[in-house]
């Protein structure tokens, strides 16, 4: 039975493990280089901003053994009228997809939008067609398109 739970300190290590592995699948069956994650620099942010409030984790859990995590933080934009919650990275590992993980962990996603009276939830997708299962999924649980697909631009840090 999976259970659903908000982070804490102790799963820390873990969630950057499965974000690193939610980065190397997509890099992986996209072919592109798409991410850099420095895993320290990721536990240090992670730490921080779990202890700030600013970001929280969902945790899918069976038997004690961490399967699943979504990262969510608080965003705004005019176009959607205000807050909104955004959803980073939500990844369940590969055996236990089409399991009913994803839905809990989406359905728990949502809880915490209401509880924080956000009418609004935001994701990524990884780039198609590579990754069809994962925006079907997402349909299937009442996203919808929202246009454009995402774009970055690395900005060089002042020395």
């Amino acid at each position: 039975m999976t259970h659903i739970r908000l982070a804490n300190r102790s799963d820390q290590p873990t969630i950057i493990d499965l974000v690193a592995q939610l980065l190397d699948e997509i890099m992986q069956r996209s072919g592109g280089k798409h991410f850099d994650m420095d895993r320290k620099q990721s536990l240090s942010l992670l730490e921080e901003w779990l202890k700030d409030g600013s970001y929280s984790v969902l945790i899918a859990e069976q038997a004690q053994e961490i399967v699943g995590c979504a990262t969510m933080v608080e965003s705004r934009s005019l176009y959607a009228g205000g807050s909104f919650l955004s959803v980073p990275e939500l990844y369940v590992v590969p055996a236990l997809r089409s399991h009913g993980v994803g839905k809990l962990l989406l359905d728990a996603v949502i809880a915490h939008a209401q509880a924080n009276r956000w009418d609004r939830i935001e994701l990524t997708t990884p780039p198609l067609p590579m990754f069809d299962k994962t925006v079907a999924f997402y349909k299937q649980n009442g996203f919808e398109r929202a246009g454009g697909y995402k774009m970055k631009r690395i900005i060089q840090k002042p020395i």
